[in-house]
């Protein structure tokens, strides 16, 4: 059963409502996150619940969510901003039933999380959504996810995690004024910032145009370690080859919630 609410006010400025509504949403093709398989693997070594729920957050076209839905999860909701891609997510569901129910939702993340009960979710993904958070926007930053997320997930549950890695050069274009604090407490390198300007004369930015001005964070391994510290546990953190594009870099992860 698939059910669809939408009812955001569209902020079509941001640079990916212009992917959905241009036809240049090219991450719509990525294969799903290799954190999928870590989190299907790890989900089958305890006990299911029947209630179990799932959360994917920037579900985009549907494609992540309904993986979900297929491994048997009871209760799946797709959360993405943007209009075009809750009607896109919905049109495939026509085409791939789902096995329990599965919902998609047009809100902004933090907005709907607000009212969802404290420990009432079993896991989450979250696909390249830490990659567009400015660390220093007041009620909009990693942390205030990472708070939610915690506070959502019943003891054990799991969290999955794509990112852009700061290995990875693809996107890297005007270089930010630096966000502080850039290092962890430990001195390690956490995070570095851009704003992604598209130049059609490079052979590798090909098929890029609708990232152009979009800000993204790239984080190493340490940044990850030090934002989910002392609030879930590492299982699994990897820098990994994008799934279509053998020349970037994307960071996996899979955490355990520690409460």
């Amino acid at each position: 059963m698939v059910s669809v609410k939408t009812d955001l006010i569209r902020p079509d400025h941001q640079p990916w409502f212009k992917g959905y509504t241009g036809g240049t949403s090219n991450w719509l093709l990525d294969n799903p996150p290799k954190c999928f398989d870590w989190l299907f693997e790890e989900r089958l070594k305890g006990h299911i619940p029947s209630n179990e729920t799932a959360l994917d957050m920037g579900s985009g076209n549907g494609r992540k969510t309904l993986l979900l839905s297929e491994a048997g999860i009871a209760n799946v909701i797709g959360i993405d901003m943007v209009p075009e891609a809750v009607q896109m997510a919905e049109d495939l569901a026509k085409h791939r039933p789902a096995k329990g129910k599965v919902e998609f939702i047009n809100s902004k993340i933090l907005e709907y999380l607000k009212n969802i009960p404290d420990i009432s979710v079993h896991m989450i993904t979250d696909t390249y959504v830490f990659t567009h958070q400015i660390p220093d926007k007041e009620g909009d930053r990693v942390e205030d996810y990472v708070a939610e997320y915690y506070r959502i997930l019943v003891p054990g549950g799991l969290l999955a995690l794509e990112l852009f890695s700061a290995e990875d050069k693809h996107f890297y274009g005007k270089k930010l004024d630096q966000v502080e604090p850039t290092h962890t407490p430990e001195g390690k390198f956490a995070f570095k910032r851009y704003q992604y300007e598209y130049n059609p004369e490079i052979e590798e930015a090909k098929g890029a145009e609708s990232y152009h001005n979009m800000h993204n964070m790239h984080y190493t391994q340490d940044g990850i370690r030090w934002i989910l510290k002392d609030k879930f546990e590492i299982l699994r953190i990897e820098i990994l080859p994008h799934s279509r594009h053998d020349h970037r870099r994307v960071l996996d992860v899979l955490a355990r919630v520690t409460k």
